[in-house]
Parts: structure tokens; C-alpha cells; sequence
């Protein structure tokens, strides 16, 4: 058995995008929480409908940006009430037959004078506790 009291999300800048001018063109991240459905989103427009919506804007003095939250797991799923905040243990055995909420992002790069994209690597760190069943 095991829970994830904590997931710490770290997207870290390693490359602008370069212009044909030579110019760095710079990514924005877009990430929110969600906990009610399980869609991903396909579109910016996507993304910029959730509540909880962040926009993080890179430059060349913020190459990085954190976030962390505490995941839920949804309960009922035929009513899609979301789960209350609080530890739950779950079976390593079946892990994946549980539905899972948490965060969503997205990267906007367009630029039609891009001649290379930026190239962002996400880190993703989960605080974790296990116990033997009883």
C-alpha cells in the first residue's frame, strides 16, 4: 500500500526557441489543476478554461519554474463528485484501475519564424509513503 502526500513538478528551460533573426523566442507554460474530469486538453483555449489556470511566461531571467499539490483520487466516478483533500492509500496490486486527477500543461511555442523549438525538461518528484497491509 502507498500515498502520494505530495507531487513537486519542476519545468526547467534549456533552450529558447531561435527566431530566423537569431533571436530567442521565448515558450509559455500553462498548467492547472483539475479534479473533475480526466480529458486532456487539446487546445490552449483548452486549458485556459480551467479555474485554476496558471500562465508562466520564460524569459532569460526565469528559466524555471515549481509547483507543487497534493493529488486527490476520485471516489465515486459514476457521479464525478471529486474525492475530499486527505491521504488515501491504495494497493500497489491495482494501482491503475483507480482514476487519478491532478495536474494538466501545456507548452505555447508558435512563432512562423521559428527555425528550432525550445526544448524544456519537466521533473516530477512524488513524496511518498508505504505501510504493509494489515
Amino acid at each position: 500500500m502507498f500515498t502520494i502526500d505530495r507531487v513537486v513538478v519542476t519545468w526547467v528551460l534549456q533552450r529558447a526557441a531561435i527566431s530566423a533573426g537569431n533571436s530567442g523566442i521565448y515558450p509559455t507554460l500553462l498548467y492547472a489543476l483539475d479534479y473533475n474530469d480526466s480529458t486532456a486538453p487539446t487546445t490552449q483555449d483548452d486549458m485556459m478554461s480551467y479555474d485554476t489556470c496558471e500562465v508562466v511566461q520564460f524569459s532569460e531571467s526565469k528559466r524555471s519554474h515549481t509547483m507543487s499539490f497534493k493529488p486527490r483520487v476520485q471516489l465515486n466516478t459514476a457521479s464525478g463528485t471529486a474525492a475530499p483533500t486527505g491521504s488515501m492509500w491504495c494497493s500497489t496490486s491495482s494501482a491503475s484501475a483507480t482514476p487519478w486527477y491532478g495536474y494538466k500543461f501545456w507548452l505555447a511555442d508558435y512563432n512562423s519564424t521559428s527555425t528550432t523549438g525550445s526544448f524544456i525538461t519537466q521533473y516530477v518528484r512524488l513524496e511518498m509513503r508505504f505501510k504493509t497491509p494489515k
